[in-house]
């Protein structure tokens, strides 16, 4: 009971004293607040403490914002002051340069009334030359309140305006934060309009392509995200932020899902989407399998995924039609070693409760005499075949330098229609709701333009490329898919089996053209390639849309026309 009434007194006492001693705080919200300079805040104050006889006992300065955040700093400080008041029985002076220095806002209003109906602190504001006690007259907490109101709208309207200004630039198609990996920001040194340098998005020309490989691999299906990363690695593909060091599964699955490599911003808060101006590094037919891929559509899922199969996802059971299964046994000699076999499990086509226990082993070995059969074993034949592909690519390519010139030409014609829809708005031809509404349609097709011919970009050189990797492939199938890794075997398969099927023990198979009329060429011995044969092209009969990346159409036909029975 002593204790409260000794409490009471010295309470009443403090309530009856004005301050001696002072904590000044010269506050600023970042390293870029020149203009606020800490330095200049604390020669103001110590002016005002020595024309009002204040003893500083302590003087701070902190970079904090006042509206983000639970302004650590600031508490520390006002808990300081809280506990120097009690300790020396007198109030304390908390000096900011202005009001905005102490608060933006009514968050801390109420601790802060706390501590002044108390006595225990008071706010003296040096430059607006306003003091707020404990008995301070309506008059002056009026005023104290109207300034941290204007304060706060100050803040309000800033943040609008930014919000108005991030929109702008993001309907004109430029991004306003880190660009993913695989672009740079960078800053235009001939631009300095705001002292640093205009920001801008390019290309890394170092991450890009391998981002790409990430892209197509997983499009593959033969991938799961822990195999990516792990691919990341080998490739070298880095994180462009912080240490730069290698990328890890939230890295990568995040990355197959960022709609900005082909030419999409996401504003992540709101969820909506704009087209932006920059290089895109993948098409969007990519990114969509990608997606599909990655939500496992159009495939059944398989219950024993994590176990590392050869056919997982690959090869399906021919008489129930679901996705054969593996299972790992292990076996012990009597000499004390042991050795462990992997079984593919299917069913019998009588009796599905029957269940076939077949050796991985032996499944290989089916399927190894099935890749023997794709060899063209006549050199002159096979060169032909290579001679033929290069010179439909030729023919290929007129066409895309054709078409890509009418896409270009296009693209220029729609910004003078832009730039005449402008003049049109600014003499008042046109109302505000007409020009939104052309200028979107006149956009949206530039866009899909420069969609056009970045995918043409891409499949320009890798057409050629394609044409001869498939027909080497088929003159030595069996030796590349003997020499190449776990990964690249399911890529191998995927790509020349169009199905893989067990019925019972044994394996069945339909291959993808042409490789289905290879190994019926080399079976039959007859060839469409006679001595006095010249190979000529057909004139390329191009679609208007350029091939999406993995698209076998087209790629396979050439082949297939060097290729059939006679």
């Amino acid at each position: 009971m002593s204790k409260n009434k000794t409490s009471l007194r010295n309470n009443a006492a403090i309530a009856s004293m004005r301050a001696t001693k002072a904590f000044t705080i010269a506050r600023v919200s970042s390293d870029e607040q020149e203009e606020y300079s800490p330095d200049a805040q604390d020669n103001r104050m110590s002016e005002y403490c020595h024309r009002n006889s204040l003893a500083v006992l302590e003087a701070f300065q902190i970079t904090e914002s006042s509206t983000r955040g639970d302004r650590k700093e600031f508490m520390e400080i006002i808990s300081k002051a809280k506990a120097a008041a009690k300790k020396l029985n007198e109030p304390i002076a908390i000096i900011t340069d202005k009001v905005d220095r102490l608060q933006r806002g009514f968050k801390q209003q109420p601790l802060l009334e706390e501590m002044r109906e108390k006595g225990l602190l008071e706010y003296h504001f040096s430059s607006d030359n306003c003091v707020i006690h404990r008995d301070s007259p309506a008059k002056d907490l009026f005023m104290w309140n109207i300034s941290v109101a204007l304060a706060q709208n100050y803040t309000d309207s800033l943040r609008d305006n930014v919000k108005r200004a991030i929109e702008q630039k993001l309907r004109s198609g430029e991004w306003v934060s880190q660009a993913p990996i695989g672009y740079l920001n960078k800053r235009d040194a001939t631009d300095k309009r705001d002292g640093r340098g205009k920001a801008h998005i390019v290309i890394d020309p170092v991450r890009a392509p391998l981002v790409k490989q990430l892209f197509e691999k997983y499009a593959t299906d033969c991938y799961s995200i822990s195999q990516l990363v792990k691919f990341a690695k080998e490739i070298g593909l880095t994180n462009s932020r912080g240490n730069q060091g290698a990328l890890n599964k939230s890295h990568v699955h995040k990355l197959i899902q960022e709609p900005f490599y082909y030419g999409v911003m996401k504003v992540k808060k709101t969820g909506e989407e704009y087209p932006h101006r920059y290089e895109t590094i993948i098409n969007k037919p990519l990114f969509d399998k990608c997606q599909e891929v990655r939500q496992g559509k159009g495939k059944p899922h398989s219950r024993y995924g994590q176990i590392d199969f050869l056919f997982r996802g690959i090869l399906t059971c021919a008489n129930t039609g679901k996705l054969c299964t593996a299972q790992t046994h292990k076996k012990k000699y009597k000499n004390g070693g042991g050795a462990s076999f992997t079984y593919v499990v299917s069913h019998d086509a009588n009796d599905p409760k029957k269940i076939y226990y077949t050796r991985e082993d032996n499944v290989i070995e089916q399927l190894e005499a099935a890749l023997g059969t794709l060899t063209i074993c006549n050199d002159k034949k096979l060169k032909d075949i290579l001679s033929y592909v290069r010179s439909a690519n030729e023919g290929k390519k007129i066409h895309h330098k054709e078409h890509t010139g009418d896409l270009k030409r296009e693209h220029t014609e729609l910004e003078r229609k832009l730039e005449r829809l402008t003049d049109l708005r600014l003499e008042g031809e046109l109302t505000k709701e007409e020009f939104i509404s052309q200028k979107q349609r006149l956009k949206n097709r530039q866009y899909e333009i420069t969609d056009l011919l970045h995918a043409y970009d891409v499949t320009d050189d890798e057409f050629c490329n394609k044409l001869n990797y498939m027909v080497t492939l088929a003159s030595g199938a069996l030796e590349e898919f003997r020499s190449s890794g776990f990964d690249q075997k399911r890529e191998l398969l995927n790509y020349i089996f169009q199905n893989l099927k067990m019925n019972g023990k044994k394996l069945e198979y339909t291959m993808a053209k042409p490789f289905e009329v290879i190994a019926d060429c080399n079976k039959t011995g007859e060839w469409c390639c006679r001595e006095d044969l010249n190979f000529r092209p057909l004139p390329y009969q191009g679609s208007a849309l350029p091939l999406s990346y993995g698209s076998l159409s087209l790629i396979l036909d050439p082949v297939c026309l060097m290729c059939h029975k006679v």
